[in-house]
């Protein structure tokens, strides 16, 4: 399982980390789903062109773990593979996530 995950601590209470990531989510036309059992934020299609891109927020007493990665394809339609954000492999898709991400960062410290 390769992510790209960032612990940091808040300055906002939990609820308030809450509010922020569903608006920033909600904003950038991500989609709560359930990806092996974990609640996760996900946009992008599953087909061929597009390889899906996850975001993952957990936070307790303001402490907060943000993780994120896109899955690559084994055959058309099936996405088996986890890929951090980093390395040549779908670079385009992996800059705009990490983009994403730094920003939903500065928002929630």
């Amino acid at each position: 399982m390769a992510r790209y995950v960032s612990n940091f601590q808040s300055t906002k209470t939990d609820e308030e980390i809450h509010e922020i990531v569903v608006q920033f989510m909600m904003n950038a036309k991500f989609m709560q789903t359930l990806y092996k059992g974990e609640t996760v934020w996900k946009k992008g299609l599953s087909d061929l062109l597009t390889a899906p891109q996850y975001i993952k927020v957990t936070t307790s007493n303001s402490n907060v773990q943000l993780e994120a990665f896109i899955t690559t394809a084994f055959l058309p339609g099936i996405w088996v593979k986890e890929r951090d954000l980093t390395g040549i492999y779908g670079i385009a898709i992996k800059k705009a996530l990490k983009d994403k991400v730094l920003k939903l960062e500065l928002l929630i410290k």
